[in-house]
């Protein structure tokens, strides 16, 4: 059950923090994708610094791993869905394609 939380709980932090930061609802399927776009991002994250950081090889959520491992993931969470609504605003892909028939 710790597991559980501590994966999927900072996501649902995040995408919250997501939709407040940029003052627009979104679509079920939107937010199911931003969901487990975090979800995937958080634990990748979490587990590096987990592991070369703080040097713990190993994850037996213990109630005082779970608190600990929880609090990084919802910081990390909200730095997050600050920095991909950032990104979102402020970055601009644009592709072109020329049909050369002959």
């Amino acid at each position: 059950m710790n597991q559980i939380i501590s994966f999927f709980l900072p996501a649902f932090f995040a995408v919250y923090i997501f939709q407040k930061i940029n003052n627009k609802e979104m679509s079920n399927q939107e937010c199911i994708i931003k969901y487990f776009t975090f979800v995937l991002i958080i634990n990748i994250l979490s587990y590096f610094v987990s592991i070369y950081i703080f040097g713990k090889p190993y994850f037996i959520f213990t109630n005082v791993f779970t608190l600990k491992y929880l609090l990084l993931s919802l910081i990390e969470g909200v730095i997050i869905s600050f920095l991909v609504s950032f990104i979102e605003k402020n970055i601009e892909i644009n592709i072109r394609v020329d049909k050369n028939e002959k």
